[in-house]
């Protein structure tokens, strides 16, 4: 079975579902797979809004701090605001708490791979969640 094959079955899985659900079938439901679907699309969504943040904030960091590379702040300028309109986009309720709750993780991160690509070290708490969402904020 070719990945098409796999997509359009799941794409048929799904329709089929979610008629059942508007039917208010719900004996006739795949439990079990709805509900390992619905974690890994909650997994997707999260990773997702990590990685954006982490894009923001290296980014953020090279605007300010990469003078040896400082020719570079117009594209870095355009990224951030790429990932922060992708970023906005998926943003609910519930991302925004899972972003706060992971900052430190999501700043630690975006501290290592700054690191590596500038050899520069990155201070803690340079950007709150706040500035990394604020669409007119640049260092």
């Amino acid at each position: 079975m070719n990945s098409s094959d796999i997509d359009t079955e799941y794409d048929d899985w799904l329709s089929e579902q979610s008629q059942l659900l508007r039917d208010r079938t719900f004996e006739k439901l795949d439990i079990e797979n709805l509900i390992e679907g619905l974690e890994s699309l909650v997994r997707g969504e999260k990773s997702a809004v990590e990685s954006l943040a982490i894009n923001i904030l290296t980014h953020l960091f090279y605007c300010q701090y990469w003078k040896a590379e400082h020719t570079s702040i117009n594209h870095w300028q355009a990224e951030i605001t790429t990932f922060r309109y992708q970023l906005l986009d998926k943003l609910s309720t519930n991302l925004k708490n899972h972003l706060i709750a992971r900052w430190e993780i999501i700043e630690r991160r975006a501290s290592k791979i700054a690191r590596l690509k500038t050899g520069l070290e990155m201070p803690e708490n340079l950007y709150s969640l706040e500035q990394v969402l604020d669409e007119n904020f640049l260092p």
